[in-house]
């Protein structure tokens, strides 16, 4: 069985952040005069940003209870 966890343990858990360093998938966009490397729309990457989001879900619902 797992540990319940504290708020202030759960507020000590870090995220990671989703980044472009991470991946090999990336594009560059000219966004307002800017280039901006941003993650390429592949299944692969889609699937990084839905378990990273999942994640964040699971905390937040943590926190509330």
């Amino acid at each position: 069985m797992f540990e319940e966890e504290t708020k202030t343990e759960l507020k000590r858990k870090n995220i990671e952040e989703v980044s472009t360093w991470n991946s090999a998938e990336t594009t560059v966009k000219d966004i307002d005069f800017e280039l901006v490397t941003m993650l390429e729309p592949t299944p692969k990457n889609m699937h990084r940003l839905m378990l990273k989001i999942n994640e964040l879900v699971e905390e937040v619902n943590k926190l509330k209870q």
